[in-house]
């Protein structure tokens, strides 16, 4: 728990031990937080009304997304100290989910019609990241190159994980939605997914 706050949510833990996640403080305002040696460290954009922070890498890189004082989500990294803001070139709004050992991020943003698109950030460059056929598409997470998440179509929320630009299709046997968001190293995933009787599982 943070100190002091109505509402503590933990997001992500490197192999150190560090964690980050969001909170809610007594004004209703929320930020972000890092533990880091027991200690609690406040995240807040600079001039953000809400900052949220998704993902640590072991390198001690976060990121999140914001809103700014104009309105507007847009992505952002932290990383040693400094705030880079990641905003997909003429998007109606940018988040950033996951970010690799290597500083890579991947996350969604939404197009002039509010389609969800995905995107991989890497050096300060944009690339797509959508699964083909999908009316919208969700990365959550890279690591090693290999990226997971979820996607849209006619037929609901499916998972789906991608290798080298090789996308393979992942749904639950009998859900009725499957989203992965969490990816390790050594390639094991984790994820949630829906049964026909409206319970949610991992």
């Amino acid at each position: 728990d943070f100190p002091g706050a109505s509402n503590t949510q933990a997001t992500a833990i490197t192999p150190s031990g560090d964690i980050v996640g969001r909170f809610t403080s007594t004004d209703g305002i929320q930020h972000g937080f890092l533990v880091s040696g027991g200690k609690f460290k406040s995240i807040t954009f600079p001039g953000a009304t809400l900052t949220d922070v998704n993902w640590i890498n072991p390198r001690g890189a976060i990121v999140g997304g914001y809103i700014g004082n104009s309105g507007g989500e847009h992505g952002f990294l932290l990383n040693n100290g400094k705030f880079t803001t990641i905003d997909y070139p003429n998007a109606g709004f940018t988040v950033a989910f996951g970010v690799g050992a290597t500083g890579e991020v991947v996350g969604t943003y939404g197009d002039e019609n509010g389609m969800l698109h995905g995107f991989l950030w890497k050096a300060g460059t944009f690339s797509v990241l959508d699964v083909t056929g999908a009316s919208g598409s969700l990365p959550a997470m890279i690591s090693a190159g290999h990226v997971v998440g979820g996607y849209f179509n006619s037929t609901g929320l499916h998972g789906f994980s991608s290798t080298l630009g090789v996308v393979q299709t992942i749904d639950c046997p009998g859900a009725t939605f499957t989203f992965l968001s969490g990816l390790a190293p050594d390639g094991q995933m984790v994820g949630g997914y829906a049964t026909v009787d409206g319970n949610g599982h991992g």
